[in-house]
C-alpha cells in the first residue's frame, strides 16, 4: 500500500488486493489505484478498504453474500453499495457527493428503484437482463428523470 503525492498535486493510492479476498470484495484486479485531492482523503480509504480486507481475511465477514453467494438487490444496495456511495467510491470523481445529492439518491432508491427491483436477487437480474429492460421501460414511462434511475442501477450492477 502506498500514498504518493502526483505532478498535478493530487495523491494516488494503490493497494494490494490478496488473491482470497479479490471475490467477497468484487475486485478482479490485484491492485486498486485511486486518486485523491488530500492526503487525508486517501489514508481514511485506505484505512476501510484495510479494514474490510482484515474482517474477510479474519472470517467475521458473513453477509448473505458470502454464505449463499447470492444477495436480493436491496440487500446488496444496504449492505454493500449505499456506504460506498456516501463516501464517493462508486464513481470516478474525486470527491464524495454532497449531502443534497446523497438525499436526493435515497429517495429515488425508496421511491423508484427498490420497489421494482428489489426483491430479485443480484444473479436473477444479470442472466435475465430482459426482466430488467422491461421493469425499467414501465418506469420510464411513469417517471420524468429516468436517466438518474438508470445511471444508479447501473451503478449498482457495476459494483455487483
Amino acid at each position: 500500500m502506498s500514498i504518493k503525492k502526483t505532478k498535478n498535486g493530487t495523491y494516488r493510492l494503490r493497494i494490494y488486493i490478496p488473491e482470497e479476498v479479490k471475490t467477497s470484495l468484487g475486485i478482479d484486479k490485484k491492485a486498486i489505484e485511486k486518486r485523491f485531492k488530500l492526503r487525508s482523503e486517501a489514508k481514511k480509504y485506505e484505512l476501510e478498504l484495510q479494514n474490510k480486507i482484515d474482517k474477510i481475511l479474519s472470517g467475521d465477514s458473513t453477509s448473505q453474500l458470502e454464505r449463499t453467494g447470492s444477495i436480493q438487490f436491496k440487500e446488496f444496495y444496504h449492505q454493500v453499495w449505499w456506504e460506498s456511495y456516501k463516501v464517493g467510491q462508486t464513481t470516478s470523481t474525486l470527491k464524495p457527493p454532497s449531502q443534497a445529492t446523497i438525499d436526493g439518491t435515497e429517495i429515488v432508491f425508496r421511491k423508484h428503484i427498490l420497489p421494482i427491483l428489489g426483491n430479485y436477487s443480484i444473479d436473477f437480474l444479470n442472466q435475465n437482463k430482459q426482466v430488467v429492460l422491461n421493469l425499467l421501460t414501465q418506469k420510464a414511462e411513469e417517471y420524468a428523470n429516468f436517466k438518474a434511475i438508470r445511471s444508479y442501477v447501473n451503478s449498482i450492477f457495476d459494483w455487483a
